[in-house]
Order: C-alpha cells, then sequence, then structure tokens
C-alpha cells in the first residue's frame, strides 16, 4: 500500500496541514514536540479511529489528541492498494465511522463490514492488516527502538523467528526441523511404504485408474451411442424404402389388373378381327359360287339352244317341231327362273347375315378399343397421381421414387422387398447385440463409480 496524500484539519496540536508522499521513501523530520508522533498518531486513528478507551492510561487518545484550542477534529488520506486502486478515507473523529470513497469520488462506505467496537472494518479488508498489526509494524514510537547490544541481538532473533514463523520466542530452523521430524513420523514420505500418505498415493492410484477405466468405458459407450444411432437410422432408411415399394407394389397390382384387361381385349379384338376376316372370306366364296351358278345357267341355255337348232333341222312333223320348240322354252324360262331365284336368295341371305355379323364384330372392336384406350388413359392418371402422392411425403427420394416406377416390375420388387426384409432382420439382431454391450458398459461404469 502506498500513501499520496494526508490532510490535517485538526489533530493534537496539528492544524490545516497537508503532507504530499511521493513512491519513494518519506522522510518527516523535525524538532522534538513539533507533531511526528501526533502524524503517526493521526494515520493510526484515520483507518482505525480515536479510541475513547484508556486502556490503563491516564487518557484515552480520544480526549489526548482532541484539538487544544475549539476547532475540526477531522482530517482524510489518500492511499493506493498493491492492486492500482485508490481510495480517499475522511474521518470525523468525534463520529465512530468514517466515509470512504473510490477513485470516482463514489460514497462505498457500506461495501464493508461493520464492527459495533471496531467500527468499519474497510482497512482491515483492503489490506488484511488489523489495528493491533498495524501499530506493531508501523507506529514505533522514538523511546521503542533505543536498544542494548543484548537486546539487539534479541530483537534480530526475534525479527527471524517472526519473519518465519509468526511467533518471535520459536527458532525457526529448530521448528523445521522437528516439522520434518513429525512429518515423516506421522505423514510418510516416498521412501516409506505403510505411512497415511502412502496409503494415501495408493487409494489416489486407484482412484486414478478408476477414473481411466470409466473414462475408456464412457468413451466405448459413446462410440456404441454413436454405432446405435447409425443402426437406427439404416432401419429407419430400410423400414421406409420397403412402405414405398410396396406402396408401389400395390399400385403396380392395381395396374396390372387393368393392363390384364386390356391384353384380354387385345385378344378379343384379334378373335373378331378374325372373324371379320372369315366372313369376308366367306363373302368372296359365295360371289365364286354365284358365279359358278352363272356358268351353269349359260351352258344350260347354249344345250337347250343346241337342241332347239337341232329340232330345227330334223325332218318331222311340224307341229311336233312346235312342241319340241314350245317345251325346250318352258323348260328353259323354268330353269332360269328357278335358278336365279335360288341365287338371289342364297346370295342376299348369306351376304346380310354376313354383313350383320360384320357390322356387329366391327361394333364391338370399336367398343373394345375405346375401353383400352379408357384403360391406358386410367393408367397413366393413376400412376401419376399416386407417384405425386409419394412424392408429395418429403422423406422419399424423387429419382429413386421415379426409377421404382419405371425400371422395376413385380418379380424384381417381391425380391428387392425380401433383401430388404432380411437387412432389417440382420440390423435389428445388431442394433440388440449393441444395447447389450451398451447396458453391460453403464454396469461396469456404475459399478466402478461405487
Amino acid at each position: 500500500m502506498e500513501i499520496n496524500f494526508i490532510k490535517i484539519n485538526g489533530f493534537g496540536k496539528i492544524k490545516n496541514k497537508e503532507i504530499k508522499l511521493n513512491k519513494n521513501i518519506n522522510i518527516i523530520y523535525g524538532k522534538n514536540e513539533q507533531g511526528k508522533t501526533t502524524t503517526l498518531k493521526f494515520l493510526n486513528s484515520i483507518f482505525f479511529g480515536a479510541s475513547k478507551n484508556k486502556n490503563g492510561k491516564e487518557i484515552s487518545d480520544y480526549e489526548k489528541y482532541k484539538p487544544w484550542v475549539d476547532g475540526e477534529y477531522s482530517g482524510k488520506i489518500i492511499y493506493t492498494l498493491k492492486n492500482g486502486e485508490q481510495f480517499e478515507v475522511y474521518r470525523e473523529f468525534s463520529k465512530k465511522n468514517p466515509k470512504i470513497f473510490n477513485a470516482n469520488t463514489e460514497d462505498i462506505s457500506k461495501n464493508f463490514n461493520i464492527d459495533k467496537n471496531k467500527g468499519n472494518l474497510f482497512f482491515e479488508e483492503q489490506t488484511g492488516v488489523d489495528e493491533e498489526t498495524f501499530n506493531s509494524s508501523t507506529l514505533i514510537e522514538q523511546k521503542e527502538v533505543l536498544l542494548d547490544q543484548s537486546d539487539r541481538r534479541n530483537v534480530i532473533q526475534k525479527i527471524s523467528n517472526l519473519f518465519n514463523t509468526g511467533e518471535e520466542n520459536i527458532s525457526y530452523k529448530k521448528i523445521i526441523d522437528k516439522l520434518n521430524k513429525k512429518y515423516i513420523e506421522e505423514v510418510g514420505t516416498d521412501r516409506t511404504t505403510d505411512r497415511p500418505i502412502n496409503k494415501i498415493n495408493n487409494k489416489l492410484n486407484e482412484i486414478k485408474l478408476k477414473i481411466n477405466n470409466i473414462e475408456i468405458d464412457e468413451n466405448k459407450k459413446e462410440e456404441i451411442k454413436i454405432k446405435k444411432e447409425k443402426i437406427n437410422k439404416e432401419i429407419k432408411n430400410i423400414e421406409n424404402k420397403k412402405i414405398l415399394l410396396n406402396k408401389i407394389k400395390e399400385i403396380k397390382n392395381k395396374i396390372k389388373i387393368k393392363k390384364d384387361e386390356i391384353n384380354i381385349k387385345n385378344n378379343l379384338i384379334e378373335e373378331n378381327i378374325n372373324k371379320i376376316n372369315l366372313i369376308k372370306n366367306n363373302i368372296e366364296k359365295n360371289k365364286k359360287e354365284n358365279k359358278k351358278n352363272n356358268k351353269i345357267l349359260f351352258l344350260i341355255f347354249f344345250i337347250l339352244l343346241f337342241l332347239e337348232l337341232i329340232n330345227l333341222f330334223l325332218k318331222i312333223n311340224l307341229k311336233v317341231k312346235i312342241i319340241i320348240s314350245i317345251l325346250l322354252f318352258i323348260f328353259l324360262i323354268i330353269n332360269i327362273y328357278s335358278i336365279l331365284k335360288n341365287k338371289n336368295k342364297i346370295k342376299n341371305e348369306k351376304n346380310n347375315e354376313l354383313i350383320n355379323e360384320k357390322n356387329i364384330i366391327e361394333k364391338i372392336i370399336n367398343e373394345l378399343e375405346e375401353n383400352i384406350n379408357k384403360l391406358n388413359n386410367e393408367i397413366v392418371c393413376e400412376e401419376e397421381k399416386e407417384k405425386n402422392n409419394i412424392l408429395e411425403k418429403n422423406y422419399y427420394n424423387k429419382n429413386e421414387v421415379i426409377n421404382i416406377f419405371n425400371n422395376n416390375n413385380l418379380e424384381n420388387m417381391e425380391n428387392n422387398i425380401k433383401k430388404l426384409e432380411e437387412e432389417n432382420n440382420n440390423l435389428k439382431i445388431k442394433k440388440f447385440q449393441t444395447e447389450k454391450l451398451e447396458k453391460n458398459i453403464e454396469n461396469n461404469i456404475e459399478e466402478k463409480k461405487k
């Protein structure tokens, strides 16, 4: 601590006195009875107060240093602590407690404890020095330093003992020897084996080993935790993929039913086209038969004509010729009528039947084609709709969904689902083993902590 400034307004014989001190050694000198001791007493009183107790004296310090002439009985001091903080203390000695200000002139008097006998303990709390220590180390009056030769030796020894042990009558060397001996007997050293310090060290080593083993187990536990999280993530991914495959499989099953229906209808169309072709063939066949009938008709006509010519050149009765001619003509007419009638009838009936059948089949084909187009559109729309429904769920990858839709048939999907189930079962087994290992490590840690 450094004292920077002293202002005595009134203390003993001193009045309105200012003393500025520097950081080096300061010497206050003067003739006897000029106020040197009074100044030292002022320092004690400014820090600890002017005691009104006589303590075996004829007069108390408060009365002794009260100004002889009526006036102000007060003063202040500015000082700096070792940590660089500066304070100002102003005290009216008629009052028990002083005013303490910090470097910003803020009143911090209430920041310190107040003792009902000693008053404000600011100085003791700031420096760790109480009044008795302050007086014995700082305030030494002139008569107290007049020593003879033997007293000087005693003082030097006491100062040495006091400096090293805190007690003036205790020899530093002897106490150190005794302490060393006592330490070896009751505590022990690195060379002893059964003393308390050795037992403590052994216990500490055991504890350190336990702590080290616990740290190893904790690290293992953390590794297992990370591994378990990874397994859980893989299981979750597989389960999501299984759900995805099953959904797409369900969609593809619905689509397959419609595609099978389309195939059936295509087969029906093909069958009906074959029927139409057959009908066309029959129509052609009927046409050929009609041509054949026409040829027969012409043949009969020429035969009859030939007979008629023969009849003309025969030398028979004219009446007979006429009768023969009439008979041939009648026969010709009857045959021509019969052939034409049968031909038209067959032609009309067969052709009408075939045409009606053809028209019906063509209508059926048109209906089937319309149904097929409708089913194809439904397949495209339904597939797109279901695909979008799946993609709306954020945890599915778009490319993966599209790839499964486009490049996997039902058989491949069944195989993939089986593989995923096997993989999922293996991961669950691994997870169970990991959890069991984690539980064992936790039990080991708890056991080691006991």
